[in-house]
């Protein structure tokens, strides 16, 4: 049984729930990630069903869950995906329709505001009490709802009902219930005292730590030279398997020493908030035709994509421009340094995008591509450069290490170890990484630097990814220093394996899609928020030494920009999977010329500057 959370224990037996818009479930995303992650994954889950939105902690029997009601009281804006409307009507009178969802709640917060501001609303029924009131429709409506809702409590008076004010500006009234507002700022309040205490345990004895009677937890310090010289390769197995022993990887965290995490983002602008916009004149940026190295698993049009469309959308941020990408430019960056990749297919597929801009300029008797290895390297002889690509999908030591032969039955790693691979990228000047995808694939044994007889823990995806990423934040926070080394992290880049998540009632895949989706904030279940937490965490720790490329939100509208079927398959198709092109379509990696990859040079390029 995991270890009582003891911040949990006020939820034990209760739901509590957030009901109101995208900012309600801003908070509701929020409140998930802070009890998330000290919940193990076997005693949590998520759950969709239309309108709401569950976490469930099972440990706890207790509820997190968000309910779509912007308006609050019936509409028809009560779509979760699906709201926007020319002329927005509101039922002022009917709550119920929402009520039966949240009736029973133990805690509920409530919020509307932004939905309000529209200068004129349709009322379907308006009450003489309200009819007699104030004029404005929309003020009509506000004051309905606050009959229509207060009618409601009457009915479960056991509730605990709070309401969030208006946002930017403070509500200057005092809350209905001020000393429950209170223990809930004192129960966030303790969850951080708790974090640091804890932290502070660690530090003070990081060999070996006890968490509890129930279970204790081992710390141990990555990235010891000395341990097992054993190197695991495609023919590594495990003389046997046992249960997770609760290893923890202990590093330290520099997040204070290093100050505020960098983020590629301008001030006044987060480049990474904003919408894909059509333009053929300037876009793409490269041709697929005129890249001597590009792969034949993103070259889409060259395995008969005949729309040519998803190669001209340009990102375009809310609250600014991107600079037009100059390779010139680039390449005076670059001069005298390496760039390095490292990652999986996907950061791959960054790389490759960024040779192929970078290639135009350089003739081709003084530019050069070493053969197909776990290191790849184009070498430009002019600027006495490199753009690289190190193959290392889990980040640490593993079976998978072969670019070529990494499919096996059973995989295994060094949770503990990210030096097999840090020694070919530790003189790099500029490392650009990634992980996500590999962890998706079913439980991973781990064998332990220290261990002797070949005996393996295994664990699930999430938390396995957790003891890695926390080696990999060892070496980053004990090796890096800012002034010499840049160092980005590409956030997770998602999937469409379901086209009902956009398009509900539709049976399908990213095969045949041709246009991105075009509602703001769409989320498919191809980004894991768990795992967005997680890593979120570790990169906090490691301050201003780690930059983060934030591309799951733009990749997530661009259903359109992946190979599907046009891309080539290293094994032979059946004819079962040719008479149904979704079925072996391939929604994971992405078409070039295309989406991310421009965005992230175009992004990344401004923090190549040298302090």
């Amino acid at each position: 049984m995991p270890q009582h959370c003891w911040r949990l224990e006020r939820l034990r037996n209760k739901r509590l729930v957030f009901v109101g818009n995208s900012l309600s479930r801003n908070q509701w995303v929020s409140m998930v990630c802070l009890v998330g992650s000290a919940i193990p994954p076997a005693f949590k889950s998520m759950h969709n069903n239309g309108s709401i939105n569950i976490f469930k902690a099972s440990e706890y029997n207790a509820t997190i869950e968000f309910y779509w009601s912007p308006l609050l009281v019936e509409s028809n804006s009560d779509d979760p995906v699906n709201h926007r409307v020319p002329d927005r009507i509101v039922r002022v009178q009917a709550i119920e329709k929402h009520s039966r969802h949240w009736t029973d709640a133990d805690i509920l917060i409530f919020n509307t505001y932004l939905w309000w501001r529209r200068r004129q609303m349709k009322v379907f029924k308006v009450a003489k009490s309200v009819r007699d009131g104030p004029t404005d429709k929309s003020t009509m409506a506000r004051a309905a709802i606050l009959e229509a809702q207060g009618s409601c409590f009457l009915q479960n008076p056991l509730a605990l009902p709070f309401t969030m004010s208006m946002t930017p500006r403070w509500s200057r009234k005092k809350p209905h219930f001020p000393s429950l507002a209170v223990l809930l700022l004192v129960f966030i309040a303790c969850s951080i005292l708790y974090n640091e205490f804890s932290i502070q345990q660690i530090h003070e004895n990081p060999d070996h730590v006890t968490r509890s009677q129930q279970t204790s937890f081992t710390y141990v310090k990555p990235n010891l030279p000395k341990g097992s010289s054993e190197v695991l390769d495609r023919f590594s197995s495990c003389n046997s398997t046992r249960n997770y022993s609760g290893k923890k990887i202990w590093w330290v965290d520099s997040g204070a020493e290093s100050g505020r995490r960098r983020s590629i983002n301008q001030e006044s602008c987060d480049v990474f908030s904003g919408k894909w916009v059509f333009d053929n004149e300037s876009y793409p940026l490269y041709k697929e035709s005129d890249c001597p190295y590009m792969s034949d698993q993103l070259a889409c049009h060259k395995h008969g994509r005949s729309d040519l469309q998803y190669q001209y959308w340009r990102w375009q941020p809310h609250n600014c421009n991107l600079k037009r990408w100059n390779v010139t430019e680039m390449w005076e960056k670059l001069r005298g340094k390496r760039l390095m990749f490292v990652g999986d297919s996907l950061n791959r597929g960054q790389w490759i995008s960024m040779v192929c801009l970078l290639q135009s300029v350089i003739p081709s008797n003084k530019r050069s591509m070493t053969p197909n290895a776990q290191l790849t390297i184009f070498r430009a002889e002019e600027y006495n450069a490199t753009v690289e690509f190190l193959w290392a999908p889990l980040l640490v030591e593993s079976n998978s290490d072969d670019p070529v032969n990494h499919k096996s039955a059973e995989r295994i790693i060094r949770p503990d170890s990210v030096l097999k691979h840090s020694s070919q990228w530790e003189h790099a000047d500029i490392l650009v990484f990634n992980s996500y995808l590999w962890w998706r694939q079913g439980p991973v044994k781990m064998l332990w630097s220290a261990e002797e007889n070949g005996a393996c823990e295994e664990l699930d995806g999430l938390r396995a990814m957790e003891l890695a990423m926390g080696a990999w934040a060892d070496w980053i926070a004990s090796k890096v220093i800012p002034l010499k080394k840049r160092v980005f992290f590409v956030t997770m880049s998602p999937t469409h394996f379901w086209s009902q998540e956009w398009e509900p009632g539709s049976e399908g895949n990213c095969y045949n899609q041709r246009t991105p989706i075009n509602l703001e904030g769409y989320w498919g279940s191809g980004s894991d928020l768990p795992t967005m937490c997680m890593v979120d965490k570790v990169l906090s720790g490691l301050g201003s030494k780690v930059s983060v490329i934030n591309i799951t939100q733009l990749s997530e509208y661009r259903k359109d920009g992946h190979p599907s079927i046009y891309r080539k398959f290293w094994e032979t198709l059946s004819p079962q999977q040719l008479a149904n092109p979704a079925s072996y379509s391939d929604c994971i990696h992405w078409c070039l010329p295309a989406i991310e990859k421009e965005s992230l040079i175009e992004n990344s390029s401004p923090f190549l500057e040298w302090e």
